[in-house]
């Protein structure tokens, strides 16, 4: 699917979801979540288990491979 010139995703516009699209097991979908879910790379970074439990699409044995 082609993008209209001059836009951007939600990955390039949303920093959280940068980051988060770069960690093993986390492709653009759960990035997205993530980017939606904590409201900076900070707080991303220092989610523990329960944190990314939350994430919608996560669960919670992806969550314990995020953290590890």
């Amino acid at each position: 699917m082609k993008r209209a010139p001059n836009t951007v995703t939600f990955e390039e516009a949303c920093p959280v979801a940068q980051l988060a699209v770069g960690i093993d097991g986390v492709g653009p979908e759960l990035a997205d979540a993530a980017g939606v879910m904590f409201s900076s790379p900070q707080e991303m970074v220092n989610a523990d288990e329960r944190a990314w439990d939350r994430v919608p699409g996560v669960g919670k044995v992806r969550a314990a491979q995020i953290v590890k």
